[in-house]
């Protein structure tokens, strides 16, 4: 009975033994996820948010908004998304689209907590209604 317990013990030892390595090697820890940035993608992306600035600063509110939904279409890792979107939803307002500026600096919010911009955008998203989920959604008498 003894070298039955005893041999369970063995197998347990080397079990433990072989999983220590693992360990320590970082397999069992979580490890930041790391993001490629294509450099030519990222470049093409600070052109287009350079030049919606542009259109910004001459009132062509459509024309910033269709930049930078491009932006955000084509390269939804663009390093400044956070930025995208807050000029993105400052645009909507210009166009009087509160729900979908709603839409945008909620999602500055939520998916960008450590930004610059969301201050600004939980400040905006205060005053504006609660957005809706599609714009065919309207209250009805």
């Amino acid at each position: 009975m003894s070298k039955v317990i005893s041999g369970l013990l063995f197998i347990g030892f080397v079990l433990l033994l072989s999983a220590v390595p693992a360990y320590g090697q970082g397999a069992l820890q979580q490890q930041p996820v790391k993001i490629t940035r294509d450099p030519g993608l990222e470049l093409d992306a600070k052109h287009n948010l350079d030049v919606a600035k542009f259109y910004f600063k001459r009132k062509a509110y459509k024309g910033v908004a269709d930049r930078l939904n491009e932006i955000l279409y084509v390269y939804p890792e663009f390093s400044k998304a956070d930025e995208v979107l807050s000029l993105l939803a400052e645009a909507y307002l210009k166009l009087d689209n509160k729900n979908d500026a709603a839409k945008t600096f909620k999602r500055i919010v939520d998916e960008y907590p450590d930004s610059l911009f969301v201050e600004e955008a939980r400040k905006k998203l205060s005053t504006l209604p609660p957005p809706t989920d599609s714009p065919s959604e309207t209250k009805k008498d």
